[in-house]
């Protein structure tokens, strides 16, 4: 019977269609034992054997099988185009994560890089020059002095020219003439005494230069220009004609000719900017100091400028980020430790051409752990939680086995004809000796117990609610329910004292004489976790008992009982119809 159900398992049929059929033959078998009990409760021990109660331990399982592949796989994909340069790894070599897979030829897209650095460049240009102009927008005086030729009003349109005029009144220069003699003598840093007729009054110098270059008169002399610095007294002012005397050391040297005294230094005011001026600040012939603001000239314009070339230069860092970022792409570099499981392009081959840019180069697998899909059914998905471990066989590593977790559940089913199956995901951390593809065979352990009762699961009946019935010799326990023999005990060979054993029985299973008649009696027990052979006991047994349970046939009892019908089995109730006994314990 156990091989007629071991068939039934590998032959792939669903397990509630699996259920369903112990179920039918359960019922049909405790019926028919019981069919044989006459009304006086009495039985052929033919009919029934026995077993032991033993300790040992136990595990409820869900098995399936699935076919493995690596933990984690990656397929290389070339984002751009061009030739391969280098690709120095061969399927089946090991890659570490950033090792670099493919070089590819980027030359056309640096030199795009190039050409976009330099109009970010230029556009700096541009933006320096900005911001420049609006500093500038603010005229400042360029020198200290005397502020001329200013006709500046508000509201006019200013264009970059000549504003005015800065004189430096503080200082002035005196040119005078010297002749052949005397230019010999002079030295630049001479003193000098400069002679105005025109204010009767003397100053003081220091020759500055002194010209090499003769220049002639109108008397026919031969003349040299002596450049003589001095301070402005007070209130000279230049343009007037001089005389000068300066001390050598060959002695005093006084000039043949009178010479002129000009202002040392004029500065043209000239502003770098054009615009409507908003405000003045000057007026002419007003002294100013070097950095005073003139007038202002607005700065609308300017500040539009300004924006325009900051977002076209931001626009221009973009895409330059976005062609760096590009660049990395003609390196390809491995995303995971793993091995390379298959190439498809070698250096010298062209990316982009027949098979497009997208093209699949490599890949790659990270072997170190391995994973497979169970379908389980729905009616036993709810035992399934992660972190439960299974034990794993291989059909190609026949002396290997493995141990697997579940790492993963589905939250959504797949209903096909009416079964809805979840998909429940297990991984092997040490996966030894398997490869990608190879068909494996699961049993996850949802719940186990160790050294517990055990009986086999054929001599255990109405199972509900985790209780189920045995049958025992009636006195097997010392007791006698009185109860229980007033609705029909059931009569079979000799019990013998204290629930022991016959003498004759040689295994725990062994058939009981037929020419003893022994009275047994139905024992409620608790039920725990079974397998395809034993069931837990919880409660109601001690190790050692003896129950009894359908025997099966000979070939003299399928002849002269059973005539065709189902072989007697464990699992049924104790009890039935026509002429069978309902047997009851408080």
């Amino acid at each position: 019977m156990k091989r007629f159900f071991e068939k039934i398992k590998q032959s792939g049929i669903k397990k509630r269609i699996y259920i369903l059929l112990v179920i039918i033959l359960a019922v049909a078998v405790g019926g028919f034992v019981f069919s044989k009990v006459g009304k006086k409760g009495e039985a052929l021990a033919s009919n029934f054997s026995s077993a032991i109660v033993k300790r040992g331990d136990i595990a409820e399982k869900i098995s399936g099988s699935g076919t493995v592949e690596p933990i984690s796989r990656y397929e290389i994909i070339s984002l751009v185009k061009g030739e391969i340069l280098s690709c120095d790894f061969e399927e089946g070599d090991f890659v570490n994560e950033g090792d670099i897979l493919y070089r590819i030829d980027s030359t056309d897209l640096q030199n795009t890089i190039q050409r976009q650095q330099n109009s970010i460049n230029k556009t700096l240009l541009t933006a320096k020059d900005n911001a420049q102009n609006i500093q500038d927008l603010k005229v400042k005086a360029p020198a200290s002095g005397i502020l001329t030729d200013f006709d500046i009003k508000a509201g006019d349109t200013f264009k970059a020219d000549k504003a005015g005029t800065i004189i430096d009144n503080d200082t002035f220069t005196a040119t005078v003439p010297f002749n052949a003699s005397q230019i010999s003598k002079i030295n630049i840093g001479d003193r000098a005494d400069i002679v105005s007729a025109l204010y009767m009054t003397k100053m003081e110098g220091t020759v500055t230069y002194k010209s090499n270059t003769p220049k002639s008169t109108s008397n026919g002399s031969i003349l040299y220009d002596v450049e003589i610095t001095l301070k402005n007294p007070g209130a000279v002012s230049g343009g007037i004609s001089v005389g000068a005397t300066v001390h050598t050391a060959s002695g005093d040297v006084q000039s043949p000719e009178s010479g002129a005294l000009n202002n040392s230094k004029t500065t043209p005011v000239i502003p770098k900017v054009s615009g409507k001026v908003i405000n003045v600040y000057v007026r002419n012939n007003q002294y100013v100091n070097k950095g005073d603001i003139l007038f202002q000239i607005d700065d609308t314009e300017y500040r539009q400028a300004q924006e325009k070339t900051n977002l076209e230069l931001e626009d221009l860092y973009l895409s330059l980020q976005t062609y760096n970022k590009q660049l990395e792409n003609y390196n390809i570099k491995a995303p995971i430790n793993g091995v390379v499981i298959s190439k498809k392009y070698k250096a010298g081959d062209t990316i982009g051409n027949s098979q497009g840019s997208d093209a699949s180069l490599m890949v790659i697998a990270d072997t170190s752990k391995m994973v497979f899909n169970l379908e389980v059914d729905e009616l036993e998905i709810s035992k399934i939680e992660l972190g439960q471990t299974a034990n794993i066989t291989a059909d190609a590593l026949p002396d290997e086995t493995f141990t697997g977790e579940v790492t993963k559940i589905a939250n959504e089913g797949t209903s096909q004809n009416g079964v809805t199956t979840y998909k429940v995901e297990l991984t092997i951390t040490e996966p030894g000796n398997l490869i990608s593809g190879m068909n494996v065979n699961a049993e996850i352990i949802v719940r186990e117990s160790k050294d517990a009762l055990l009986v086999p699961v054929s001599a255990v009946s109405n199972i509900k609610n985790g209780e189920g019935t045995v049958l025992i010799k009636k006195n097997a326990r010392g007791t006698d329910n009185q109860e229980t023999q007033d609705k029909g005990n059931v009569k079979g060979p000799q019990a013998r004292p204290n629930g022991s054993m016959p003498a004759n029985r040689q295994a725990p299973n062994a058939k009981m004489p037929a020419a003893q008649n022994v009275e047994y009696m139905p024992l409620k027990v608790k039920t725990g976790i079974s397998d395809s052979d034993n069931i837990e006991i919880l409660s109601g047994l001690n190790e050692g008992d003896e129950i009894f349970f359908a025997a099966a046939p000979t070939s003299a009892t399928n002849n002269n009982s059973f005539r065709g019908g189902m072989p007697p089995m464990g699992g049924g109730s104790f009890g039935g119809a026509g002429g069978s006994i309902r047997i009851q314990r408080r």
